[in-house]
């Protein structure tokens, strides 16, 4: 598949491969999918809604608002009942997901109304359905009157991405 959302960005060529069975009343399925680049505004194109939960995916496209997405690769496992009436698959459950990629001079709000992060560059890494780890290996935090602030390094672990909200 290639995309070509807009005109004055990079063509976005995606690659993916799924082998769906079905066995004991379920459908079980496996995808892998890798993408050369895309524009972070451009992910919804390409990114459903329900993988990673009802929340992720529009966190991610209304908090990183520039930049680029780079060696993305990803492998999931997700089982669905097979008398499912949802063609979309989106109430199955991911069991194992892998993968990662790289985001490049992005712009990324991550606690509104403080200033965003901008040139950020970092490694998107998912550790399993539940759990995934951000590398930050550089950006800049405008700071107003302060001068901001120079990012040289980072990392944070995010868990229980599949526990209930409370």
């Amino acid at each position: 598949l290639e995309l070509a959302p807009r005109q004055e960005r990079p063509h976005t060529i995606l690659h993916a491969d799924v082998q769906a069975e079905r066995t004991g009343g379920k459908i079980a399925a496996d995808l892998s999918a890798d993408m050369d680049q895309i524009n972070f505004g451009d992910l919804a194109a390409v990114w459903p809604s329900w993988l990673g939960g009802p929340g992720l995916q529009p966190w991610i496209t209304e908090n990183i608002t520039g930049g680029i997405a780079k060696n993305a690769k990803v492998k999931l496992h997700l089982i669905a009942p097979d008398s499912t009436s949802r063609e979309d698959l989106s109430n199955a459950d991911v069991t194992e997901l892998s993968g990662g990629l790289d985001g490049e001079d992005m712009t990324v709000s991550w606690l509104k109304p403080v200033p965003p992060l901008e040139h950020a560059n970092a490694r998107l890494n998912f550790l399993s359905p539940e759990a995934l780890e951000i590398v930050v290996s550089g950006a800049r935090q405008a700071g107003g009157t302060q001068g901001g602030l120079v990012v040289q390094g980072g990392r944070i672990f995010i868990t229980g991405l599949l526990a209930a909200p409370v």
